[in-house]
């Protein structure tokens, strides 16, 4: 019995544990096209941005998927001190971006208190470049994911 009760304990906590390490986290979404652009673009392409800052908010890992580019990208990155319709510095260079449909990631960066007030503020935005665009063909403001998925797809 008291051999029960322990295992019990240990997964109640073990589960306790796991799930305030998972609220802690944050979690932030940027939806990429054309439109968003500056200057906006007709880029049929499109993309998601899946930002997740850690609890103790020092770092932060970004995954990205994006297809239907006119030529292949020829580099993505995070901007940030950047609201909506302003562009702004490069931050965060993603590594391993090419073709016209791909995924990035996932990459970890780490982040500072101002970096992480200006992602909440939503100065953040996710773009991927290419020849055709190479300002950016695709951009995505990163926001505070409402929803409860994981995963937001293309």
């Amino acid at each position: 019995m008291q051999r029960k009760m322990f295992l019990l304990l240990t997964v109640s906590v073990s589960l306790m544990i796991f799930s305030a390490t998972a609220l802690a986290q944050q979690k932030f979404v940027g939806h990429l096209n054309g439109i968003q652009e500056v200057p906006a673009n007709n880029s049929t392409g499109n993309g998601v941005c899946n930002v997740t800052l850690n609890s103790t908010e020092t770092q932060f890992t970004v995954t990205a998927t994006f297809r239907g580019l006119s030529s292949p990208a020829t580099a993505g990155h995070i901007h940030d001190m950047a609201p909506v319709g302003v562009n702004g510095d490069v931050r965060f260079p993603f590594t391993g971006v090419s073709g016209t449909s791909g995924t990035i990631g996932p990459l970890t960066f780490n982040v500072t208190p101002a970096q992480v007030a200006d992602l909440r503020a939503k100065r953040w935005y996710c773009n991927i470049h290419n020849m055709n665009f190479p300002g950016g063909e695709i951009r995505g403001q990163v926001n505070s994911r409402a929803s409860q998925s994981d995963k937001y797809s293309i």
